[in-house]
C-alpha cells in the first residue's frame, strides 16, 4: 500500500510537469509567428512530438510498474511462506529471517519496509499477533491465553500481551471473552 502510495505520487508530480512542459513550446511558437499557416504547422509539429513523449512515458511508466510488480510480488510471498512456517518458533527473529531468505538483514528491512511500511522485528510481531487472533477465534481449540502466546513464539505471556493490547487496542483476555460471548449469544 505505502509502495502504490509512493508510485502515484511520482506519477501525479511526472504529470503535473508533462502538462507543463506541453504548454511551454506552444506559447513560444504564438510569440515568434504572425503567419497562421507558419504557426498551425508548428503547433501540429509540436503537438505530435509530445505525442510521442507522452507514449513513451506511459510504456516507461507502465514498465516500471510491471517491474516492481514483479520483484516485489514474489518476495512478500517468500517471506509470508517463511513466516508462516517458523512463526511458533521463539528464536525466530530478524536475522534468522534474512537467513532463511538468503539475503542480508538491511535487504530485508529495506525491501519489507518498502513493501509494509514496518521495521522487520514489528513485522514479525505482528504477524505472530495476527496468529494468535486467529486461534482465539478458532472454537475448534480451547486453549488459554499463556498457550497461545508460547505458540505464536513469545516466551513470556506479560510481554505477549503488553503487545496484543498495544496493537489491538484490547487486552488478550477481554478478546477472546468477548469472542466467547459473541457464540454464547449465537447459540
Amino acid at each position: 500500500a505505502l509502495l502504490q502510495y509512493a508510485y502515484v505520487r511520482r506519477l501525479n508530480k511526472m504529470r503535473e510537469e508533462e502538462v507543463e512542459a506541453l504548454y511551454r513550446p506552444i506559447e513560444a511558437a504564438m510569440k515568434e509567428s504572425d503567419e497562421p499557416e507558419k504557426l498551425q504547422s508548428r503547433i501540429q509539429m509540436i503537438l505530435q512530438n509530445q505525442k510521442r513523449y507522452q507514449d513513451s512515458q506511459k510504456k516507461s511508466i507502465e514498465a516500471d510498474r510491471k517491474m516492481v510488480e514483479e520483484t516485489m510480488r514474489p518476495f512478500m510471498e517468500e517471506v509470508m511462506d517463511v513466516m508462516e512456517k517458523n512463526y511458533d518458533n521463539s528464536e525466530f527473529g530478524v536475522q534468522e529471517l534474512a537467513d532463511t531468505l538468503g539475503i542480508s538483514r538491511s535487504v530485508l528491512s529495506k525491501n519489507l519496509s518498502k513493501e509494509t511500511g514496518l521495521p522487520t522485528a514489528q513485522f514479525i510481531r505482528n504477524y505472530r499477533l495476527d496468529i494468535s487472533r486467529k486461534m482465539m477465534a478458532d472454537k475448534t481449540s480451547n486453549r488459554n491465553i499463556t498457550e497461545i502466546a508460547y505458540r505464536v513464539g513469545f516466551n513470556d505471556p506479560k510481554y505477549f500481551t503488553r503487545c496484543f493490547t498495544r496493537q489491538f487496542g484490547i487486552s488478550p483476555t477481554a478478546y477472546k471473552d468477548q469472542l466467547d460471548s459473541q457464540g454464547s449469544d449465537m447459540a
